[in-house]
């Protein structure tokens, strides 16, 4: 029997730092996928690099040896990889060529990959202060909730007036409508609009240690704190002596910012990846506290991941999802497959859009000069104090790109970030710091 692999699916991930242009486009604003990865292979061709120089796709310790007995491969791949089945050829009556498994892939099989962090965290829009530890969890299954092929990222949450929003955090506005939150110079909450759709997002962080700590971002004054963990049809999970509340109180004169919470006490807790994935392993935690404190969020529970600061997500494709992101094709083949008129069909490519650091870009002189601002650099930035900030907060790229002013009307050369460590101006924002010499772009006082 000749030996054959076909692609069962790809993963690719479109990550705005790697994927935007010189002239400040940007794969995100290509509305149909064929155009996406004609970009991705642009890229490709032009030597350009991928996330791949900064994250290590495998499949975890604990299922190698089981993926290996069904004859399933994980290959690298630009800007992210693909899972290889040893299948056996057909020809059908129409003469169309269709693949076969070698092994059958169980309707509830799941192959998870681990993406083991290197540098990306520096680049990536994400919020840094969290309540949460959690690893992001990319999946084709409708967890946390539907999702829209072929992106295997959680809707990003609604705009909520309540809600109080870090520097590049995104929320929507309606369809197709995702902005970016920032304060302005004079303190006022604004959102800039973000090109393209359905970015990974704080809902897409599920996966926590059993142990773990959990931080109040936004609470004033607790001195009190209640969890209760709770299954998927809102039965809360106790412990050998039957109680179900974990409770933390200030001692006396103190209040709380975070604690130390273990729910390795907890009856049938279900972990991954000991556990196949279900949506049994799918738990809500919901945190009251005094002040009107309220917050529920979704978890994963891991024994496996102990340092988030290596895990950086794990992406857990189903065979049969019941949607559109199926492996197999109604007739049980492959997707991949050469149909009757001779014409190759591709296996499916899921999509994982990642957006880049938003900051402001704030011009230092290199003698620690106060700069001067020039006329053609009005709409561009502002003069506060010593320095040069840009008006806006801007997304980072590998490649120098052409700035636009804030009315996307003209665009300018300006020198981009190239040391990626966030400071904080006298208003709190998140900025860049590029140093620049005296030059006619950059006159001193």
């Amino acid at each position: 029997m000749s030996l054959i692999y076909k692609t069962l699916f790809e993963v690719k991930l479109m990550h705005e730092f790697f994927l935007t242009n010189k002239d400040g486009s940007v794969v995100f604003s290509l509305a149909n996928q064929a155009d996406r990865l004609q970009f991705l292979l642009n890229q490709f061709t032009n030597d350009r690099p991928s996330i791949n120089n900064d994250l290590e796709f495998a499949f975890p310790d604990s299922l190698a040896s089981r993926y290996a007995g069904l004859k399933i491969k994980l290959l690298p791949g630009y800007s992210g990889f693909r899972v290889l089945a040893r299948v056996t050829q057909k020809v059908l009556a129409d003469n169309s060529i269709v693949f076969e498994p070698l092994i059958p892939i169980p309707t509830d099989f799941y192959i998870r990959v681990s993406d083991i962090n290197r540098s990306a965290q520096e680049y990536s829009n994400f919020r840094i202060s969290r309540p949460l530890p959690a690893v992001y969890f990319f999946t084709s299954l409708n967890v946390p909730a539907a999702k829209t092929f072929p992106y295997l990222t959680a809707p990003v949450s609604n705009f909520n007036a309540a809600s109080k929003y870090e520097q590049g955090e995104l929320a929507s506005f309606g369809p197709n409508d995702l902005r970016q939150y920032y304060k302005d110079d004079t303190g006022t909450d604004q959102f800039e609009s973000a090109i393209g759709n359905f970015f990974a997002n704080e809902n897409d962080r599920l996966i926590v240690p059993i142990n773990f700590t959990y931080s109040f971002i936004g609470a004033t004054n607790l001195t009190q704190a209640s969890f209760v963990l709770k299954d998927k049809n809102g039965v809360a999970l106790k412990d050998k002596n039957g109680n179900d509340t974990k409770k933390i109180v200030a001692s006396p004169g103190n209040t709380i910012s975070r604690t130390t919470l273990d729910f390795s006490d907890r009856i049938n807790l279900q972990t991954i990846p000991n556990n196949q994935f279900s949506d049994l392993v799918v738990y809500s935690l919901v945190v009251t506290g005094d002040n009107g404190y309220a917050q529920t969020h979704t978890v994963i529970f891991s024994d496996a991941i102990q340092d988030v600061t290596e895990d950086w997500a794990a992406i857990v494709i189903n065979s049969a999802p019941g949607n559109s992101f199926d492996l197999l094709a109604a007739d049980g083949f492959l997707k991949k497959r050469k149909n009757s008129l001779g014409v190759w069909e591709d296996a499916p490519v899921f999509e994982i859009p990642i957006k880049s650091r938003f900051c402001f870009w704030r011009y230092v002189n290199d003698l620690k000069s106060e700069l001067d601002i020039i006329t053609a650099l009005n709409g561009y930035v502002t003069k506060i104090g010593d320095v040069l900030i840009t008006n806006k907060p801007r997304s980072i790229a590998l490649s120098y790109f052409l700035v636009a002013n804030d009315t996307n009307t003209s665009t300018k050369y300006l020198p981009n970030p190239v040391d990626y460590e966030i400071r904080l101006d006298d208003k709190g924002r998140f900025c860049f710091d590029i140093v620049v010499p005296e030059s006619d772009l950059f006159p001193i006082i």
